[in-house]
């Protein structure tokens, strides 16, 4: 379920923040979406699940890191 949130919920915050028109609604949802992104990348860190060991969707050591760096480039972008 984790995965699923880290991929559906910037696609969603991306869609919010294109059909509303209001400038400062737009930068609390990107920061709202930003800080949750990461709130779920620390919870994969945690022993969240990670996936099944034979899935294909499964995330190894190697896809955390790169998910960690996307992640905290993600928040520091939405906080300039």
């Amino acid at each position: 379920m984790i995965l699923l949130l880290l991929v559906v919920l910037p696609v969603i915050v991306g869609l919010l923040t294109w059909f509303i028109d209001d400038v400062r609604i737009d930068l609390v949802l990107l920061l709202f979406g930003a800080a949750t992104h990461l709130g779920l990348t620390v919870a994969l860190h945690c022993g969240g699940a990670s996936g099944q060991e034979r899935s294909l969707f499964a995330v190894d050591q190697t896809a955390l890191l790169f998910l960690t760096i996307c992640s905290v480039l993600f928040f520091l972008v939405s906080l300039y």
